[in-house]
């Protein structure tokens, strides 16, 4: 019997393709015992807190109720405040090693005579005695002074003016047993005697041509 050449192609096409069959039912029985690791992965997602793989900013976000523990204006220490306007006041209660911080910057070139005032006043108001009055006139000089019963009293003037011209200041005043001590940027330089008691003081001020960055008491 003579065997066409079709039927020849087709004699040595099947063994080819019963080779390529093997090969594929091989594949997907293999495919099939493997471990699905996308479901391992959605199984450990859905167990794992979702907190656990967010930034600190996110998860504040989705926990509104905990930025209402937190002031815009809060800093780190529980009494340093953030400040954003000038005048500034806010109420303390000083004693023998209390220290309040400021830190700013003179808004005004000192060839326009800006100024920095502190006021510790004995009561919640503007109009009550002042402890302590520190007034630095930028490039000039540094005046002291308290005023007890609407009276200023007898000023004490400094000529000694540490500060620089469009740069940051830190003016640290310490309550020692006898005298106030102000310190600028880390030095030394003023000291008023007590007039008053400092457990009189009840608050702060800060005002004139500064922008200020904080206010920090210490007790």
């Amino acid at each position: 019997m003579q065997i066409g050449v079709a039927e020849t192609e087709l004699f040595t096409i099947i063994p080819t393709l019963h080779t390529l069959l093997g090969n594929l039912v091989r594949r997907v029985l293999e495919s099939e015992m493997k471990p699905d690791h996308r479901a391992d992965e959605k199984h450990l997602n859905a167990s794992t807190p979702r907190d656990l793989h967010r930034s600190p900013d996110t998860i504040r976000e989705s926990y509104p109720e905990r930025d209402n523990d937190v002031t815009t204006t809060r800093v780190q220490g529980p009494d340093c405040d953030r400040v954003e306007k000038v005048p500034h006041t806010r109420p303390v209660s000083l004693s023998i090693g209390s220290c309040v911080t400021i830190k700013g910057t003179p808004t005004l070139p000192f060839i326009n005579d800006p100024q920095l005032q502190v006021d510790f006043h004995t009561e919640t108001n503007e109009e009550s005695d002042i402890a302590f009055h520190f007034r630095v006139y930028f490039g000039h000089c540094v005046i002291m002074n308290s005023r007890e019963c609407g009276a200023w009293k007898c000023e004490v003037r400094c000529n000694n003016v540490p500060f620089e011209d469009g740069k940051s200041f830190d003016v640290r005043i310490s309550v020692l047993a006898n005298e106030y001590q102000v310190t600028v940027n880390g030095q030394q330089c003023y000291s008023f005697a007590h007039r008053l008691p400092p457990c009189s003081v009840k608050m702060v001020q800060v005002c004139r041509d500064i922008s200020l960055t904080s206010v920090c008491v210490c007790n």
